[in-house]
């Protein structure tokens, strides 16, 4: 598996606060792109992080395997704080605390900042690369829920893998739809 064909990162209990987006937008072809969020508008107040790479796939090949903290250095493992990390360093968007992995499902305090910024919300499961995908409390998954990074059919996360017990480092899956309470995903 090249590095480069997968992208998935769960989290599970820390979360960002989006406070700006940068303008343009990002077609369903250009999703890792590191671009802004599709619906994000041109007159957006820059934000305070800057993006570290140009697209996630530079982000995953660069943190494959590494255990992650969030961006204020606190819940190093933790699927959440992958997705942190990928928000500030690919998207140049600066956060804040946004709860645990099943607050990112719509309308929960995650959601809500990622809506904000311009990501839409799906609960179909035609998934793209780059998708951030949310899991709530089920028979895999604590009541923190999940979240990870869909990418070529693998999910890259951190906190779950049944079979590596529990691995903490950034990794992919082959994603069969083998985690259950599937929520949805928001796609930028």
């Amino acid at each position: 598996m090249k590095l480069r064909q997968a992208i998935s990162t769960p989290l599970a209990t820390t979360a960002l606060i989006v406070t700006a987006a940068v303008g343009g937008s990002v077609s369903a072809a250009a999703a890792d792109t590191g671009s802004a969020p599709s619906g994000a508008s041109a007159s957006a107040v820059q934000p305070a992080a800057s993006a570290q790479f140009d697209n996630t796939s530079d982000f995953l090949n660069h943190y494959a395997g590494q255990t992650l903290a969030n961006s204020n250095g606190s819940y190093p493992g933790q699927c959440v704080s992958a997705i942190s990390i990928l928000l500030e360093e690919v998207y140049g968007v600066d956060h804040g605390a946004w709860g645990n992995a099943i607050d990112y499902q719509a309308g929960g305090s995650g959601g809500q900042q990622m809506a904000a910024n311009g990501f839409s919300w799906n609960t179909d499961t035609n998934f793209e690369n780059g998708d951030i995908v949310v899991w709530g409390e089920g028979a895999d998954t604590s009541a923190y829920g999940h979240i990870g990074i869909y990418w070529d059919g693998q999910i890259w996360h951190q906190n779950w893998d049944s079979s590596s017990g529990m691995d903490q480092s950034l990794h992919a899956i082959d994603f069969n739809n083998d985690i259950d309470a599937y929520l949805g995903y928001w796609r930028g």
